[in-house]
């Protein structure tokens, strides 16, 4: 991993790492912390543990997905982000706004050009509820006093 400017550490620990592709058992022990990674335009960091692994660039981990709430379909074997992106397969001089139905269906939040994500915005929304009820008071796990106290209030 000679190709980042990041300092490598040691970890206090040897990982033992078996793998299906070479059917070995792998020792890591070296860390490159804080290296940032770009998805889309969003840029997000992670640990990265040197690994020989010929075919693949970088693994990102079950904790790390977790920190960043991805969610995956294992079953379909895709990471849904269809209300994130659109991929168009064309040239760059043949791209319009009016291909993506997303931009004609809410023209007054684009520009004319699409040139990166929209920029994040508060959104407004609200909570209907049925006449005559009442919000629930229950502890979703085990409460001092006082902050049952505060809950009921």
């Amino acid at each position: 991993m000679a190709h980042i400017d990041v300092k490598v550490e040691q970890l206090p620990y040897d990982l033992e790492i078996k793998t299906p592709i070479t059917n070995k058992n792998l020792i890591a022990n070296m860390v490159y912390k804080g290296c940032e990674i770009w998805i889309g335009e969003r840029k997000l960091l992670v640990d990265l543990i040197e690994l020989v692994l010929k075919g693949y660039d970088i693994i990102l981990g079950m904790d790390w997905l977790a920190k960043y709430h991805a969610q995956l379909n294992c079953r379909a074997k895709k990471v849904p982000e269809d209300i994130l992106a659109m991929l168009i397969n064309a040239p760059m001089d043949q791209l319009k706004v009016e291909n993506v139905p997303v931009v004609c269906e809410f023209p007054e939040i684009f520009s004319e050009e699409l040139t990166s994500l929209p920029p994040e915005r508060e959104i407004e929304f609200k909570i209907d509820l049925h006449l005559g009820a009442e919000p629930i008071s229950e502890t979703p796990y085990r409460m001092a006093p006082s902050e049952l106290k505060e809950l009921k209030t």
